[in-house]
């Protein structure tokens, strides 16, 4: 009876542990998950997928780059696009000089139009580019601009009345250098009304859009945002990673000069990046509504407030269970930290005292849970090595993101629990859960010492 009972114990804990897991992981995927996309019959009021999806239909037929004659029909179609829907069309054609380690030479051509509003402060500009690498049609990279601009600027011009100027600007040669954004951000005269940017973008086809980027001072753009948006997808820790990454949109042009305001992209779905299958069949129109209500929402909201002011001293901001965001100032960080501190050292206090903690084992745990972390490492490193051996295409593709790399990333997950669980019931024989905590909390203070020290 007794090892009946030691089973059934033995076996439930893993059991409920493992069920744990598995219904936090679904409900994390279920609150990350772009909306449902509404048709094309949905009212004329909001912003419809469907709709937007015949422009990227139209755009996204074949590869568009800067300088070909697919280029000037894509550009023709915007402009008769914004004309038929009613903006004050202006057409910016220059010729660009740049240098970025090579030379750059190219005529281009960008395409803005804008609705006036009835009470402007500053204008609200949306940005995304038009022209594609040579080998994709762009479906996403950038259709996904497109499209959502095209649809929300016919919505907002028919539907809406906003005190604030809202400028669509499509910009020409992002791909070769950025330099279509540098030829508006520098010589037209539309820029002296702008007072903030949103710049729209794509590393993949599919998934929820993320407000990837922030200009600095950010802390009355967050606020702003936090009020504006219904499915906000930030965190500042997405910035400070993408900031140390050698990656350009072109956002970066104005956020160089000054410029307030965010750059959002979906990243699901990388495999497809500048690649032939970036085609309007393979378009997430869940990923694509998404993008639309942000235009929508951003617009909306900074349309109707004074953006003079935009900046403020920063913010550190996130994302919690639901779709609501949690900000604090960024000078909070330190104190967080030492009341995190403080409470660990009285978890070291009580510990001690109750003689369930060893200086030494704590040691012991700490080498032990980085030589686990290396463990767990080493052996998705291998299991990756291993299918790329027997699968060599793989090798093609940038990153390891190949066409199927969900499967193999579920399945990495699952080995990489297992190979630390076994490691774990190993680890546990040698010292109690006591000492391996003390050494997490321990892990953590490290970490949060060099994150503090890095970006604070």
């Amino acid at each position: 009876m007794k090892s009946l009972r030691s089973f059934q114990t033995g076996f439930f804990y893993p059991l409920i542990t493992i069920m744990l897991i598995v219904a936090l992981a679904w409900i994390s995927i279920l609150l990350t998950s772009p909306p449902k996309p509404k048709n094309y019959d949905s009212s004329t009021n909001e912003f419809s997928a469907e709709r937007a999806f015949k422009h990227i239909e139209h755009v996204a037929q074949w590869p568009h780059m800067t300088g070909t004659p697919e280029h000037d029909l894509v550009c023709n179609y915007l402009v008769n696009e914004l004309e038929r829907i009613g903006l004050e069309v202006d057409i910016q054609t220059t010729t660009v000089a740049d240098y970025d380690g090579y030379y750059i030479y190219a005529n281009v051509t960008n395409i803005a139009g804008r609705i006036r509003g009835t009470d402007n402060s500053k204008a609200v500009m949306v940005v995304g580019h038009y022209d594609t690498q040579p080998r994709t049609p762009g479906a996403a990279d950038d259709g996904l601009a497109v499209g959502s601009m095209l649809e929300a600027a016919e919505i907002i011009k028919n539907h809406y009345s906003l005190k604030n100027d809202i400028i669509f600007l499509f910009t020409d040669a992002e791909e070769i250098g950025l330099i279509g954004a540098e030829a508006f951000a520098k010589d037209h005269p539309w820029m002296e009304d702008v007072g903030l940017v949103l710049n729209l973008e794509a590393r993949g086809n599919k998934g929820a859009v993320l407000a990837f980027e922030v200009s600095p001072e950010n802390g009355w753009i967050i606020r702003e945002f936090a009020k504006g948006v219904e499915r906000p997808f930030a965190a500042s820790m997405m910035y400070e990673v993408y900031n140390m990454l050698p990656n350009n949109t072109d956002f970066t042009v104005f956020k160089s000069l000054g410029y307030s305001g965010f750059n959002l992209a979906l990243v699901k779905g990388f495999v497809n990046y500048h690649s032939p299958t970036d085609t309007p069949e393979n378009l997430s129109l869940a990923s694509l509504q998404h993008m639309g209500d942000y235009v929508m929402s951003i617009a909306k909201h900074f349309g109707n407030i004074p953006l003079h002011e935009t900046k403020a001293k920063d913010l550190v901001y996130f994302n919690i269970i639901g779709h609501k965001m949690i900000y604090y100032p960024a000078s909070w960080s330190i104190w967080i930290f030492l009341i995190i501190v403080l409470l660990f050292t009285l978890f070291l206090y009580l510990g001690f005292a109750k003689k369930h903690l060893n200086f030494g084992k704590i040691l012991l745990s700490l080498f032990l849970n980085l030589i686990s972390i290396a463990f767990v490492v080493g052996v998705v490193w291998l299991l990756n090595y291993l299918v790329k051996s027997v699968y060599p295409h793989y090798n093609i593709f940038y990153s390891s993101n190949f066409y199927n790399v969900e499967y193999y990333f579920l399945a990495y997950t699952a080995i990489a629990i297992a190979a630390f669980a076994l490691f774990y019931s190993i680890v546990l024989r040698k010292v109690n859960i006591y000492n391996v905590m003390a050494s997490v909390f321990l892990l953590f203070a490290i970490t949060s010492v060099l994150l503090l020290w890095k970006v604070p």
